[in-house]
């Protein structure tokens, strides 16, 4: 179950870069232009430090090597879930820092 550092650091920079695709999607598609945004993009480097990080403990959880399928499946199951929370929660934080 040993991780090596280019392993880590891999899955850091996909869950980033899920994030800032995440960020991408809400502030280009979801919302409309508004010119006030530009005092916030410097806060929003956050949700790519909490997608990074949930990228990280996601691959911890997937290296658990576990026998009953259940179990894996749950391991899984909140592993994304995790991933998800930290995403969301970037995402306050990049909002709330920004005011």
């Amino acid at each position: 179950m040993h991780l090596k550092a280019s392993q880590i650091t891999r899955s850091a920079l996909i869950g980033g870069l899920l994030a800032l695709c995440f960020l991408a999607v809400d502030l280009f598609l979801l919302r409309e232009p508004d010119p006030e945004k530009q005092k916030m993009l410097p806060v929003y480097p956050v949700v790519g430090l909490a997608g990074a990080v949930g990228g990280v403990l996601y691959t911890f959880f997937n290296r658990i090597n576990l026998k009953n399928t259940r179990v894996s499946i749950l391991t899984n199951f909140f592993s994304v879930l995790l991933y998800i929370f930290l995403v969301l929660l970037g995402f306050v934080m990049g909002m709330d820092l920004s005011w």
